[in-house]
């Protein structure tokens, strides 16, 4: 799918062919991202914010969690715990569909130090886990999702 440089480091795509590079240039390190939409934010998510996270001290911490809504229905949601949460980002991902009826979300959220980014992220879910309860849907902690009620 790409041609890569021989010194740079191929990091697998989660949704899609076309691969993430990582190329150091000195002190620099210079990420390409596949083009289409859903692969570069995957891409970006799973590879880019711990790179960016490793290197300087605004801190992310993230998590998957499965949500039996669908997404067009929780995108108003996302929007608004994106604005009470600076620095959040909330991404529901349609394509990847392994637990039939739930919608994977990836939930990022940075702070000062990996604490505050923990303590910010666990208030985002327990936030969008409260307002989706309140809709009559739930919200599960992927790595707790093995079999989703």
């Amino acid at each position: 799918m790409a041609t890569v440089p021989a010194s740079a480091r191929v990091l697998l795509n989660p949704v899609g062919w076309a691969p993430c590079c990582c190329v150091e240039v000195g002190e620099a390190t210079i990420v390409t991202l596949p083009g289409p939409p859903r692969e570069m934010e995957a891409v970006f998510m799973r590879h880019v914010v711990p790179l960016i996270s490793e290197r300087y001290e605004v801190r992310a911490a993230r998590q998957r969690v499965l949500i039996n809504i669908h997404e067009s229905a929780v995108a108003p949601m996302f929007q608004e715990l994106m604005a009470a949460y600076p620095g959040s980002y909330i991404k529901g991902y349609i394509a990847l569909n392994d637990q039939p009826g739930w919608l994977p979300v990836d939930i990022l959220a940075t702070g000062s130090d990996a604490a505050e980014a923990q303590r910010t992220l666990q208030q985002l879910i327990d936030e969008l886990r409260k307002r989706l309860a309140e809709q009559g849907k739930q919200l599960t902690v992927y790595a707790d999702a093995a079999s989703p009620e």
